[in-house]
């Protein structure tokens, strides 16, 4: 089994979906884990669910787009653990408009969810992780949320395109500054196809109103893009997660993998 014992993980973006099935994952091979959201309801129960199994994790309101919050955010980790391990930036938003109907101000958010939070996080986290990984025999590792959207193009996903591929890139120049043995990190991407989540669900439920199919015949047709013929499960993501947070990975920098049932394959 693949383990995180004594190793300190923040997964943003916890709350629900990919991101909690990550720090489930996580906290179940023995890390001690931080989920981080703008939602606190959720994400102090996903918390609680965590911990009513015994498992050490921490829920903190992180707006993932400011900069300040990074920085308390990340102190208030130190404060709480004795440092950091690991990160996954999984925070993220869809807006799902033809590029002429985009406006300026969505263009912008999702740019800031998207990919300024990456920045900041990597930014802001690797100095934290460092302070354990610099000249030792175990790296830091950062995980990058990308998409297959920040492989192949998709109508009407010109923002979320734009940020994904940009994600995917953002990875290897940082994999490549942070592979020196005097900073020891590992940054890696992963870019899932179509998911069971909620965003799919939001994903559906505008198709529905815009085609007047019913939600059966939309989900159909995304499983049918997928060679597999089938939507993944957040825990199929969080397993690859798991692999690269892990020492498993060890030889493993600026690599993106695909967890798309063959959709970028086809």
């Amino acid at each position: 089994m693949t383990e995180l014992k004594d190793r300190i993980a923040l997964v943003t973006g916890a709350a629900g979906g990919i991101g909690f099935e990550i720090a489930k994952t996580f906290a179940e091979a023995g890390a001690k884990v931080v989920l981080s959201d703008l939602l606190v309801k959720e994400g102090t129960e996903a918390s609680e669910r965590l911990n009513a199994k015994n498992f050490e994790t921490r829920f903190i309101k992180h707006d993932v787009t400011n900069e300040n919050e990074w920085v308390e955010v990340i102190s208030e980790i130190s404060d709480l653990f004795g440092g950091l391990d690991i990160l996954v930036n999984n925070a993220g938003i869809i807006i799902q408009k033809p590029l002429n109907e985009t406006s300026l101000e969505e263009w912008r958010r999702a740019m800031a969810v998207n990919l300024d939070s990456v920045f900041l996080g990597t930014k802001i986290a690797s100095q934290e992780i460092m302070k354990r990984s610099a000249n030792s025999s175990i790296s830091g590792s950062i995980i990058n949320m990308s998409s297959v959207a920040g492989i192949v193009g998709m109508a009407n996903n010109s923002s979320y395109n734009a940020s994904k591929g940009a994600v995917r890139l953002l990875t290897k120049s940082n994999a490549m500054e942070f592979s020196d043995p005097s900073i020891n990190i590992r940054v890696n991407s992963i870019h899932p196809g179509g998911i069971n989540t909620n965003m799919i669900k939001n994903i559906i439920n505008t198709s529905v109103k815009e085609t007047g199919a019913t939600e059966d015949e939309v989900r159909s047709q995304l499983e049918q893009i997928h060679p597999m013929q089938r939507l993944g499960i957040p825990e199929e993501v969080a397993k690859v997660a798991l692999f690269l947070a892990s020492t498993d990975s060890s030889y493993m920098t600026g690599s993106e993998l695909v967890v798309d049932g063959g959709y970028t394959a086809s």
